[in-house]
């Protein structure tokens, strides 16, 4: 008998233990929201989980959590974008992430920073991630529009048709429509915009290049886009597609604009040095030490770097014809711009990573955002909000009268014909006329 209540008395114990173990509060643990960011070249490791679902105090699983806990998503950005970045307009990027995050229970956000072109860069990455059966595509990603084209064109987006309606809404600038589109289907957001532009140290800057007079002018001149020299055919009128959808220069254009280099050059407008330079960094830098008085580059490079003694203006056009002629140019400033696209394969995050695309391309964000970024806004209303009034005026009629930069397969046929014309017309080897009808031939 002695026994057996010895067993008994040991058994409840053994049981008054176990309950002690057990957990007691069913709650899932808190987790604190917020995004990431990841640079370069650090491994695509996993963000910490929790070992429970979150939930909310109803005990629904929130929409931004799974059973599994937290849901994820990924976004690559370019480096002027990141949101690490100790500069305003990555502080604002970052506080915009953390806003959508917090709207959101149990979601998590990782920023990964990859270079914009080259080894390793934004396209690159993601034609990899794809041959490898999508393991770390981004849900969202940041595009140049040259390559929101070639990724488009590769099957490596998902079109927004279907998904969103906010192109739909009628504050957009012509343009923006433009970026966000690729052969008429949607596949991006547009949020930032880039325009070639006049700059220089005169307080009232040229509407015309017959007001240059003696002055230097410089740019990339050895630069195969040749952006400045097919800005300057558009505002003539040229076409580089016909009818047929072939690429085609109009040989007396094209000679009236080489006719315009070779002018540039007698009027000791145009330096030798200045046409062999390739990147826009090395115009400004000559710009900026006063080796020249006008340069053409990008609104970009001009906001983030302008000074009191910096003046801003569209791109004049080319007026030719008889002196008496009434013939206008056409107003045509190119652009170039970047939108949110959408990448990664889980369909679970499409819509959240529409929601995103969304909540970064509202205007009241990019109110704030562009002016600090210094991007061209891509809708009126978010210049409208700009301090600097008379800014706003130039960039309102520069964005209004932007188009689109010729896209990569035409940039790679035409830009190349259009830079060689017209060093061979620079350096004096052939006459305007030669130059033109050798471009012709090129191209056939």
């Amino acid at each position: 008998m002695i026994m057996r209540r010895f067993l008994i008395f040991s058994l409840c114990i053994f049981y008054l233990i176990g309950c002690a173990n057990s957990p007691t509060d069913l709650a899932s643990p808190t987790v604190r929201a917020g995004s990431t960011p990841v640079q370069d070249g650090e491994p695509e490791s996993d963000l910490p989980q929790t070992a429970k679902p979150v939930t909310s105090p109803t005990g629904l699983i929130p929409s931004g959590a799974t059973p599994d806990g937290p849901r994820k998503m990924r976004i690559w950005v370019p480096p002027q974008f990141d949101p690490a970045a100790d500069t305003l307009s990555g502080q604002l990027l970052q506080d915009r992430l953390d806003e959508f995050v917090t709207r959101r229970p149990g979601l998590q956000i990782e920023v990964r920073v990859k270079a914009e072109s080259g080894t390793g860069g934004l396209l690159e990455a993601l034609i990899a991630s794809n041959a490898a059966a999508e393991v770390g595509m981004p849900d969202l990603i940041a595009l140049p529009r040259t390559d929101l084209e070639s990724a488009a064109q590769q099957g490596l987006l998902h079109p927004l048709d279907g998904l969103t309606t906010y192109l739909d809404d009628p504050d957009w600038y012509p343009y923006s429509q433009q970026l966000a589109r690729i052969q008429n289907t949607t596949f991006g957001l547009p949020f930032a915009g880039d325009a070639l532009v006049l700059v220089g140290y005169s307080e009232v800057l040229p509407t015309n290049w017959d007001d240059l007079k003696g002055e230097i002018l410089v740019f990339p001149g050895a630069s195969p886009l040749a952006r400045f020299s097919l800005n300057l055919y558009m505002s003539e009128g040229g076409i580089l597609v016909n009818e047929e959808g072939r690429h085609t220069i109009d040989e007396t254009l094209m000679s009236e604009l080489l006719t315009f280099y070779s002018d540039l050059v007698k009027n000791g407008n145009l330096s030798a040095n200045f046409v062999t330079m390739q990147d826009d960094s090395a115009a400004w830098e000559a710009f900026n030490e006063r080796r020249a008085t006008f340069v053409v580059t990008w609104t970009s490079i001009y906001l983030l770097e302008k000074s009191a003694s910096h003046s801003l203006a569209p791109v004049p056009g080319i007026i030719f014809g008889p002196a008496n002629s009434d013939s206008t140019a056409m107003q045509i400033n190119l652009i170039r711009g970047y939108s949110w696209a959408l990448a990664g394969s889980n369909s679970d995050n499409q819509s959240l990573a529409v929601e995103l695309a969304e909540f970064l391309s509202a205007a009241e964000f990019l109110a704030e955002w562009t002016e600090a970024s210094g991007m061209l806004p891509t809708r009126p209303t978010v210049l409208d909000s700009w301090e600097d009034t008379e800014l706003q005026n130039i960039l309102g009629q520069i964005a209004e009268s932007a188009q689109l930069v010729p896209g990569n397969d035409l940039s790679e046929a035409v830009g190349p014909i259009f830079q060689n014309a017209i060093a061979a017309v620079i350096s004096g080897e052939k006459t305007p006329e030669q130059a033109a009808g050798e471009a012709i031939e090129l191209l056939k």
